[in-house]
């Protein structure tokens, strides 16, 4: 009765195991049909186009606010110009962030002297020295 039993769940998983196996590979042969590699790859390139719009939009809004600065600087502004905050009205910028960093730099000889390591041997001596 044992032998018997564990026949029937043996054959019973086998074809349930052989059912899920051949649905998963009809789905992965419906994905990989030339109809569908071209719609989804199309769908991919509109995704990437947007992201690429965004990217080259924030370039360029960066660009505006650093011409901006340097224009500022250059004719000694009192005030300095932030596009989307203070600028022009209808001059179409935004911004989407502000930086302000006060903090002075450390001279670059200090900062390479900090890197070095404290010691210019090796770490340990190799236990093949004989």
């Amino acid at each position: 009765m044992k032998r018997v039993t564990w026949f029937v769940v043996g054959a019973a998983a086998g074809a349930s195991t052989a059912i899920a196996t051949g649905k998963k590979v009809r789905q992965k042969a419906d994905q990989l049909k030339p109809v569908n590699v071209a719609k989804s790859a199309a769908s991919r390139a509109r995704a990437r186009s947007h992201e690429v719009a965004d990217a080259i939009r924030e370039g360029r809004a960066a660009m505006k606010a650093k011409e901006a600065e340097l224009k500022q600087r250059r004719d000694g502004d009192a005030e300095p110009v932030l596009p989307g905050i203070n600028a022009p009205a209808g001059s179409g910028t935004t911004i989407n962030y502000i930086v302000l960093d006060t903090r002075e730099v450390p001279a670059v000889a200090k900062v390479v002297d900090d890197l070095r390591p404290l010691s210019d041997g090796p770490r340990r001596r190799s236990r093949r020295t004989r």
